[in-house]
């Protein structure tokens, strides 16, 4: 039995499509502060709902392509994805397309160069 079984059978509960909203605003308090986040969205005026929009976005697709889990005290989230659940679709590409387009605009495409390190 893996490590993530044990602490998800014993110390966690699996998340339904209903918990999304408390989901998104616990990961939203987590990362409201993160460089790392705010050096792909625009952290202006309309940070914070950029980053809850990154967040449901987040969920959405752990939940279609892995799993999530919320503490029984209802405190803490994890978000697993299962990179061979995956599946490329034309419904996928377009979220992503969206979302990218929608909340980090150009600046995403300046910053993100492929094979850049």
């Amino acid at each position: 039995m893996s490590f993530i079984n044990i602490f998800v059978n014993y110390l966690m509960i699996t998340a339904q499509k209903k918990d999304k909203p408390l989901i998104v605003e616990l990961l939203v308090e987590c990362f409201c502060d993160s460089r790392s986040i705010h050096y792909i969205i625009e952290n202006d005026a309309k940070g914070k709902s950029h980053i809850k929009a990154l967040m449901a976005y987040a969920f959405d697709y752990c939940l279609n392509f892995g799993e999530v889990f919320l503490s029984e005290d209802k405190l803490a989230c994890a978000l697993v994805l299962y990179p061979e659940k995956k599946i490329i679709s034309i419904e996928s590409i377009w979220r992503q397309l969206h979302f990218v387009l929608q909340f980090s605009g150009t600046r995403y495409f300046k910053k993100y160069r492929p094979g850049k390190k």
